[in-house]
């Protein structure tokens, strides 16, 4: 009996479902907190580049995270078994999304973006849980802050307006009184509820009982940074220096920040997913972080509060404006 021709037509068949599983176009779902952004524009971008026929859903919760659990339980119920990525941006939205995920069929990879504790040591502990997540974050770096601005602006007391619901916030104060301690300035935290109608109101009786404050820090939170223009009405009817920890800030007219240059770590995001997909091991892949010491100003508003640190700003400074 020949089984030649049955060999060749089950090796056909079988070889083309290989290929066929091979070119199944990418799926990724895109779950943005605050509407698009830099790092999800070049994450998407550079997908694309690569994966041209990556079929990419995204959908914006508007910071609300009973929209991110209506997403996930309604919307994409049915697509979220065939996703190979599901990319999260934002802290509480991340955290939310992988308590939820416990309860879903979704056997893909999570991808992160937000500066939760919580989330760097799920990361961390990968290799013992074999959890399928990739992680970026801004991570503030309190030393790359105090010595990049503390001997500049000769600071000694620094008001720091923070979201009482996102728990990043909490960690962040805490880890920027430790540094400010050893640098013997104060840090005086301004308690905030993520209100749009009462914000301003929150801040103007928070700055009553307040004095001697050098500089306002405005941290790296989707609630605050989209009411950039707030935060910098009440630091220009106070006087008070502002400093924001995301360029977005100084683009809506904070004085000065740090560039934690979200495109790159879009694209750096990416990279990531392309070297899985190309057999690289998931485990393998270190967060993703590209935080510098490099100043972003707006020459604008320092021209109108601070024209005198035009000429002490370092030559690498960028310039929004």
């Amino acid at each position: 009996m020949n089984f030649k021709p049955v060999f060749f037509l089950s090796f056909f068949f079988f070889s083309f479902l290989s290929i066929d599983a091979y070119a199944k176009p990418l799926e990724v779902g895109i779950i943005l907190w605050r509407g698009e952004t830099e790092i999800d524009q070049a994450f998407v971008q550079k997908l694309k580049s690569h994966f041209t026929d990556a079929n990419i859903k995204q959908i914006n919760v508007k910071q609300n995270i009973r929209e991110t659990a209506k997403t996930l339980n309604i919307t994409w119920q049915h697509e979220l078994k065939d996703m190979d990525y599901l990319f999260a941006f934002g802290s509480r939205n991340s955290l939310q999304i992988r308590h939820l995920l416990k309860e879903i069929e979704f056997s893909g990879t999570l991808i992160s973006f937000g500066s939760a504790a919580e989330l760097k040591k799920a990361h961390q502990n990968r290799h013992l849980t074999k959890e399928k997540l990739l992680l970026a974050t801004t991570i503030f770096s309190p030393e790359i802050f105090f010595s990049t601005f503390a001997s500049l602006l000769n600071l000694k007391k620094i008001g720091v307006p923070y979201n009482l619901h996102e728990p990043q916030n909490l960690e962040f104060l805490q880890t920027l009184k430790r540094a400010a301690l050893e640098r013997q300035i104060e840090i005086v935290p301004i308690r905030t509820k993520p209100n749009v109608k009462t914000l301003k109101t929150q801040l103007d009786r928070a700055f009553e009982r307040l004095d001697d404050i050098d500089a306002l820090l405005f941290p790296s939170d989707s609630f605050l940074l989209s009411q950039a223009e707030v935060l910098n009405a009440c630091s220009q009817e106070l006087n008070i220096l502002a400093i924001g920890v995301n360029k977005q800030y100084v683009q809506a007219g904070t004085s000065l920040g740090l560039d934690s240059n979200y495109a790159n770590l879009g694209k750096l995001l990416a990279e990531q997913v392309i070297a899985i997909e190309a057999g690289t091991p998931l485990l393998d892949l270190p967060i993703v972080q590209n935080q510098t010491g490099r100043i972003v100003a707006n020459r604008s508003s320092l021209k109108k509060r601070q024209p005198q640190l035009l000429k002490k700003l370092p030559p690498n400074t960028r310039f929004i404006n």
